[in-house]
Formats: structure tokens, C-alpha cells, sequence
């Protein structure tokens, strides 16, 4: 890991290589669908939550099931989902709540009563109300961890799930409704945050969903142009990209296709919408179930079957730890437990998901799980990289890019207050004399530590001399080569003769380089221009490095390029150039260290004139 380099630079235009802060591993949140809530008793579900923790997992994904806590209307029993908070924090383990499954007595009359829990209730008012209440206890500072003060309330959840799969007809209730969930999702998240502003919602997402024979809608286009304001009330983008039988890399061929890549498509088709949040995939999985169609791993035997899923879970898993997956800040898998018989294989997808066996035995998947977690498991900290920058006289721009595409900036300048800020910034009306910047990125769960920065200073030499090592025509007013005032270090040449002049050679820059540094690049910004009559011409002859007072050989930056008519800087060297040198801040300190230059003057048809107006270097060191 490495900091970016500190620069001195001058009347320049530089774009860099990749130049971040301290890099740190990709990270996300790692959590499983555990089903502890399925325990009947305490111990039960403290029995599931141990299966669950000894992978080495910190996040359950648990239903909050309004049905089951308030089967009769303003009547809330608590009793069974404290004690799923309660036993999931005595293990250190946060959970994310999925609200869901509406009692029967808030749906309409002539649902029937084994469907009332995946049927969306009449009132919005009245979810949302049970909503607000399920936060004002289980979330930030609630009323659950006043009452268990032993338990550590920074596991309160700050994250929660609205619904499960909306755009299922299954799960909405026989007729998928964007504008109804939309809604419905609205009106949950203002009564959550009303409870407590620290938490966060998470709206359900697929690609494309079917809302009557034959049709399909793009579901986040949908859902935003039924409430034009829903990019308000989203904290993050719900996703379940299983891949059924594809490996993880498979493109799906259309919106309604399953792949994994459709963890990208969501992204994008909400992005495309205005609206940039993190993706948490809340279910993903693969099946070892017994069946040729697209729902199962392939594999001849349950054996055979198990091991595929472990090998692309861990392709998967190893996926998402790569950085253009950083838009991903957290994966559930699904799930933690198979109830199929593997002496009696079936085609039913839905037992054979666990990473455990139906006897509590540890799968090939298991590994594949607890190794990820052991690798990528964290908070997703965003890490900013300056990409190119320039600065010219008293004005200086910067482009900046974080690996986390939903992050945003803050910038700093010379240790002053942090603004908020997008790439390019830009400066005006900057002093001589040194200068920092400094950009920081952020998303909604962390600011990165080491923030990426640049330090630049305008440097002129102390010392301008005639230098006789090659050439034959001597300069006159060397010193008027030391700062950019029209007074110029000139050499000249009568008509019909072609000759080199001598090195004009700048050294004493007066620079101060801690000794601890590594010199990474050295640039030269010459001021110059050429007067004349006749057809002549003034070119480059020689442009070199100076070290120790010596003139160095190697690393010439003379093109034999055409000095101007009019005062202009160009730049020699730069980022990453060394001149063919090695250097130690010594050798930068030095006032032995500079730059010397040798035009050739051709006066054909009439004299000419070589002048230079201003002499400074760039030092960048790491």
C-alpha cells in the first residue's frame, strides 16, 4: 500500500496514472437466511443462530412477520421476535429485517385465509403504522435495547427490507402492481424514519417483471414514473440474482433470464432512473435439487451436485471481492439449511439451497461460504484515487474517481474545512508558495481513512549561469531567466550563421524533501520564445538534467523542436520520469540540482535571437 505522491510542480499540464490513497481490500457486508425465527423457543432459535455464526457470519436476514405478531388488529405480541433479536445480539450477530406478510384482518375480505400473508394490505396507512412500530423497537436506540441493556445496542439494525419479491405474482398477492408497491414502500419508509432517522430502507428490485399475460415492464422505470419522488425513500436496491443453473459469469440473454449479472442490469436500469444506491443482494444461491431444467446445478448425482454449487458459489463470492462489484455492499446467501433427503433426491429447489445437510452436516458449500466471509467480510469503506490533474500559474484542476460507484466527495484544500465536492474541482486564484489537496470519498456506511492528496508548489532557481560545456555563443542576463517578468536570458546569432549556444543552466532551487521519500518524477517548465529576421529558426539542441552541479548525459528531453515566436511554456520530463537518473532527496536538496538548456540558432536570411524568460521544476516524490 502507498500514499499518493506529494508534488512540486509549476505552470503545468500533467495527467497521472492511477494515484489513490491507501488501498484497502474490497469488503461487503456477509449475511445468510438462517430461519432462526422458525425455532420454537428461545434456545431453538439460539441453537439455528449457532449453526449459522459458526461460519463466521455477522448479519442474519429474518422476517418480521406482521401476521404472526399482530394476527388481530392492535394487538402486538412481541414475545417470540424479541427473543430472535435477543439471541441473534448475545452472539454478536446484527439482523436485517424483511417486514412482510400481512394479517388477514388488513387484506380484503375475500382473500382466503392460507393466502392473507402474501396478499398486500388494503391500507398503506395500516402497514406502514406496523412498520414505524417494528422500528421504534428493534431499531437504533429502541425500546427493545433500553429494556436489555447488556446486550450491545450498536447491533440494532440500521438496514430494512420492505416486502419480499413484489414483483412476483406469488408474492403479491396474484396480480404483480409496480404502482402498489411503489406505494406501499413510500408510505413505510416515512413512518421507519419517523421512528428513527438513523435507518435505512432497502425496495425491492428484478429486472423485468410480468404484470399480466404476455407483458412485461421494466420494474424500476415502473416504479419510479408511478411516484416520481421514490428516489427519496430509497437507501438501497434489494436484488436476488440467483443463477439457477448458470455458472456466475453466464449474460442473460434477456430481462426475465437468471444470472448473476443481473445484479449488474438492476444497478444500471436505476441509475438510469436518477437514482445511484447500493445494491444489498439480499438471496442468492444455487440448488443441488434433482432436475434437468434450470433450476438446479448440474451433476449426475446429489454428490456431484453439491460440489458444483460449492465451486460457483466460490467464484461467485470471489466476483463480488473484486472492485467492479463495489456498487454491491452486501450478499445474503440462501440458505443455511437443506431439508432434502439425498437418499431421496427431488426436483424440489427449495430444500436444496442449505450449506448444511438435513442433518446438520457440513456441504462443500459451507467451506465456499465461511471462506468468503473470512476474505471479504467488512464494512465497505470507499477508496478515492486521483486520476489526472493540472495546474497553471494560479489556477489548479483535479479529477478524482472512488472505486465505489455509489460514493460521493469531499474536498480539501490547504487543511481548511471539508466541502462537499464532484470531480473535476477546480481552483482559482491560488498563491505561490506550496499547496495541498486532499478528496475523500463517502458512502452511507463509511468515509474512507486515508483520504488521496497532492501537494504542489511554484519553484524558480536561485542561480542561472553561462555553462561553456557546450556550444560556442554565450548567454547574457542569465538572471533574468529566474522569474517570468518580459526581462529575458537571450543569446543571438548574425544573419547567414548557424550556431549552438552554450548550456543555460538553473540550479539552487532551494528544495527540501524529507529524507524518508522516494523521488518519483522530475519536470522541467521552460518559458522561451525566438525573434528573428528572415526565414531562421531556433530549435532545441539539448535539455538535461542536472545533478550535483554535473550536466548528466542521459535522459535528453531535446526533440530538435522549433522554439516559438511568442512566450511559451513547455513542459519536459513529468510524472514517472526520472531522466535515466537515480535520485535521493539528497540529490533533490541539493543546490547543486537543476537543468540545463542548449538552443542552435539558424540565421538564414537575417539574425536571431534565443530568449528565455523563466526556469522552473517540478519534483514529485512518493
Amino acid at each position: 500500500m502507498r500514499k499518493l505522491p506529494v508534488v512540486f510542480t509549476a505552470l503545468c499540464l500533467i495527467a497521472l496514472v492511477a494515484l489513490p490513497g491507501i488501498a484497502q481490500a474490497r469488503q461487503l457486508h456477509f449475511g445468510i437466511s438462517a430461519n432462526s425465527r422458525s425455532g420454537e423457543t428461545a434456545e431453538d432459535i439460539g441453537d439455528i443462530q449457532d449453526q449459522a455464526a459458526e461460519t463466521g457470519v455477522q448479519w442474519l436476514r429474518e422476517d418480521i412477520e406482521w401476521d404472526q405478531i399482530e394476527p388481530v388488529k392492535g394487538e402486538r405480541d412481541w414475545t417470540h421476535t424479541d427473543s430472535l433479536f435477543q439471541e441473534a445480539a448475545e452472539r454478536g450477530m446484527t439482523i436485517l429485517p424483511l417486514v412482510d406478510s400481512s394479517p388477514c384482518w388488513a387484506v380484503p375480505k375475500e382473500t382466503a385465509e392460507e393466502d392473507c400473508w402474501r396478499t398486500f394490505p388494503t391500507s398503506n396507512a395500516d402497514f406502514a403504522f406496523f412498520v414505524g412500530k417494528a422500528v421504534e423497537r428493534y431499531g437504533p436506540g429502541g425500546d427493545f435495547w433500553e429494556a436489555h441493556p447488556g446486550l450491545d445496542s450498536e447491533l440494532a439494525p440500521r438496514y430494512w427490507e420492505i416486502w419480499n419479491e413484489p414483483y412476483l405474482a406469488f408474492t403479491s398477492g396474484g396480480q404483480v402492481e409496480p404502482a402498489r408497491y411503489a406505494a406501499l414502500y413510500k408510505a413505510a419508509v416515512i413512518a421507519g424514519r419517523e421512528a428513527s432517522a438513523s435507518t435505512r430502507y432497502l425496495i425491492e428490485s428484478t429486472v423485468d417483471a410480468k404484470i399480466e399475460e404476455g407483458v412485461w415492464v421494466n420494474w424500476a422505470k415502473a416504479l419510479k414514473e408511478a411516484e416520481p419522488s421514490l428516489g427519496s425513500y430509497i437507501d438501497g436496491i434489494a436484488v436476488h440474482p440467483y443463477p439457477a443453473s448458470h455458472d456466475p459469469d453466464y449474460e442473460p440473454e434477456n430481462g426475465t433470464d437468471a444470472s448473476f449479472k443481473n445484479t449488474d442490469v438492476n444497478y444500471e436500469r436505476w441509475r438510469a432512473q436518477g437514482i445511484n444506491k447500493p445494491v444489498w443482494i439480499t438471496e442468492v444461491g444455487y440448488s443441488a435439487c434433482d432436475d434437468e431444467a434450470d433450476e438446479c446445478v448440474p451433476g449426475a448425482t446429489v454428490a456431484a451436485r453439491e460440489e458444483q454449487k460449492a465451486e460457483w458459489l466460490s467464484d461467485l463470492f470471489d466476483e463480488l471481492g473484486e472492485n467492479r462489484y463495489s456498487f454491491v455492499h452486501a450478499v445474503f446467501l440462501y440458505n443455511l439449511q437443506e431439508t432434502g433427503d439425498p437418499e431421496a433426491p427431488d426436483d424440489n429447489k427449495e430444500k436444496w439451497f442449505g450449506i448444511l445437510g438435513n442433518e446438520g452436516e457440513h456441504l462443500p458449500a459451507w467451506t465456499s461460504f465461511a471462506t468468503a466471509i473470512e476474505e471479504f467480510d467488512g464494512v465497505p469503506v470507499p477508496n478515492s484515487t486521483i486520476i489526472a490533474y493540472s495546474v497553471k500559474g494560479s489556477n489548479a484542476s483535479f479529477s478524482f474517481i472512488a472505486d465505489d460507484g455509489t460514493a460521493t466527495f469531499e474536498c480539501q484544500r490547504d487543511g481548511g474545512t471539508w466541502a462537499s465536492c464532484t470531480s473535476p474541482k477546480e481552483y482559482t486564484g491560488l498563491t505561490t508558495g506550496s499547496h495541498e489537496f486532499v478528496v475523500r470519498a463517502s458512502n452511507d456506511e463509511a468515509t474512507e481513512g486515508v483520504p488521496a492528496d497532492m501537494g504542489w508548489a511554484r519553484r524558480a532557481p536561485g542561480t542561472v549561469a553561462d555553462d561553456a560545456g557546450t556550444g560556442t555563443l554565450t548567454w547574457s542576463n542569465v538572471g533574468n531567466a529566474k522569474s517570468s517578468d518580459n526581462f529575458y536570458s537571450s543569446v543571438e546569432v548574425p544573419k547567414s550563421t548557424t550556431a549552438t549556444a552554450h548550456y543555460l543552466k538553473a540550479t539552487n532551487f532551494g528544495y527540501t524533501v524529507p529524507s524518508f521519500e522516494t523521488i518519483v518524477g522530475i519536470q522541467a517548465s521552460i518559458e522561451r520564445s525566438e525573434s528573428s529576421v528572415g526565414t531562421g529558426e531556433v530549435v532545441d539542441s539539448r535539455i538535461r538534467i542536472v545533478k550535483g552541479g554535473t550536466i548528466q548525459a542521459t535522459g535528453d528531453k531535446s526533440t530538435g523542436a522549433k522554439w516559438p515566436t511568442v512566450d511559451t511554456v513547455s513542459h519536459f520530463g513529468g510524472a514517472g520520469d526520472l531522466w535515466g537518473n537515480t535520485w535521493t532527496p539528497t540529490d533533490i536538496n541539493n543546490s547543486g540540482f537543476g537543468v540545463a538548456l542548449s538552443p542552435t540558432l539558424k540565421g538564414i536570411g537575417g539574425s536571431r535571437k534565443a530568449m528565455v524568460d523563466e526556469i522552473e521544476l517540478v519534483v514529485f516524490w512518493d
